[in-house]
């Protein structure tokens, strides 16, 4: 059992907690750092326990550096470097949840600090420990499939528009306080979509796909600085295409949906449980489904690599791809495009207001079945974005000059 702390209480941390205290036999967690202004479920959860509640992170590894050995870090994008940096200076291991940090410049500092006091990072994209993603990842780095020439991916939720203001960060490119977070479709809630993409497209097995090229078109329809649209595409350094289109602004829902073209069979990888293998010389369809919880096997599988010294599924370092992914593309688009109030239906669900995308399912299916970016396609309010060269990109923003200001 890893004694263990935790920085975060609420809304998301709050589940991840719940899912940390099921797997008693893994964690046993011996302090908490919770915002004063913002002590609900999570809080009363931890009190219940008899587990100690401090009000800032330092004092927190103060009190807790005897006992625990790693902190998870469940805060808000805009935190996820300074906490990150702070447990590793301290001596702990660190279990960041998903996006590691948005900027490059601050995942080089980190991947450089990990090297200097020998603790490492687990970053928690849950579905990258997946039961059919690890299985596919396999089989896709064995040669068994040939080369991956081309991935493309879709998802289109809905999000209501309180969700826009849950936070101080949420939807912003920079907070008020000169903190990065690029939140949105690409570095957030479906920033799973991206790093599944980068990871199949990898032909090592420890390796996401590095990016050559980046190209990307973001939009949004909410009152909010970042994106809630985004269209994209990246050349690979090893000559794979990925072809990017999601949405939170859909009247329905595609979950996921992401194709890998290779030279001997097509996957199709849907709903973050599906797999369908279609082989290209005439063999029999595989179909491959999961019903775990991928959470469950993120944190039972971290437990274990921590505690017999092995190296974890997605470390920090396999993430820097996916960082520059984020970074080339907001550089590429610049500021995310408003979108003419000519396509976008106000209205509610749920009794909750909502904003959509006229037509944004048939859209964004049009683009992904023709491997194109919304532009290509002719779509009206679309918009090109310029393309950025990632080879020796190493600071964000990085052309786009005009984000510092």
């Amino acid at each position: 059992m890893i004694p263990v702390a935790v920085i975060g209480t609420e809304g998301y941390a709050h589940k991840q907690l719940e899912r940390i205290f099921f797997l008693n036999t893994c964690f046993d967690v011996v302090g908490v750092c919770s915002e004063p202004n913002r002590r609900e479920k999570g809080y009363r959860m931890c009190v219940e326990r008899g587990i100690d509640v401090f009000d800032d992170v330092k004092s927190l590894l103060e009190a807790v550096r005897p006992r625990a050995k790693a902190v998870f870090v469940f805060t808000g994008i805009d935190s996820h470097y300074q906490y990150a940096r702070q447990c590793l200076e301290q001596g702990f291991e660190v279990f960041l949840e998903k996006p590691p940090v948005p900027t490059i410049q601050q995942m080089d500092d980190l991947i450089a600090l990990e090297e200097q006091t020998g603790r490492r990072v687990a970053v928690l994209f849950q579905y990258l420990y997946s039961g059919i993603v690890q299985t596919l990842k396999r089989r896709i780095v064995s040669g068994e499939f040939g080369q991956v020439r081309r991935v493309r991916s879709l998802a289109a939720w809905q999000r209501p528009d309180a969700y826009f203001r849950r936070n101080h960060w949420c939807g912003t490119v920079r907070t008020s306080c000169g903190e990065w977070v690029l939140d949105g479709t690409l570095n957030n809630p479906q920033a799973h979509v991206l790093s599944n993409s980068l990871y199949l497209a990898g032909l090592q097995a420890d390796q996401m796909a590095y990016p050559l090229v980046v190209e990307a078109e973001l939009y949004r329809v909410h009152e909010i600085e970042s994106e809630d649209t985004s269209s994209m595409r990246i050349v690979c350094e090893n000559g794979c295409v990925l072809i990017h289109n999601t949405t939170l602004c859909s009247a329905s829902e595609v979950r996921s949906e992401t194709v890998v073209e290779c030279e001997r069979a097509t996957i199709t990888y849907r709903n973050f449980n599906q797999a369908q293998i279609v082989f290209k010389d005439g063999r029999q369809a595989e179909f491959l489904e999961e019903s775990e919880d991928p959470r469950m096997e993120m944190l039972k599988d971290v437990a274990f690599c921590f505690e017999t010294g092995r190296p974890y599924k997605v470390p920090l370092s396999l993430c820097r791809p996916f960082t520059l992914c984020v970074n080339g593309a907001f550089d590429s688009s610049g500021e995310p495009a408003d979108i003419d109030p000519a396509h976008v239906v106000k209205s509610r669900h749920n009794g909750l207001p909502i904003t959509l995308i006229k037509d944004i399912v048939p859209i964004m299916q049009r683009a992904h079945s023709s491997c194109q970016l919304l532009s290509e396609i002719q779509v009206p309010w679309a918009r090109r974005g310029r393309p950025i060269v990632m080879k020796e990109y190493s600071s964000f923003p990085g052309q786009r000059v005009s984000w510092e200001s």
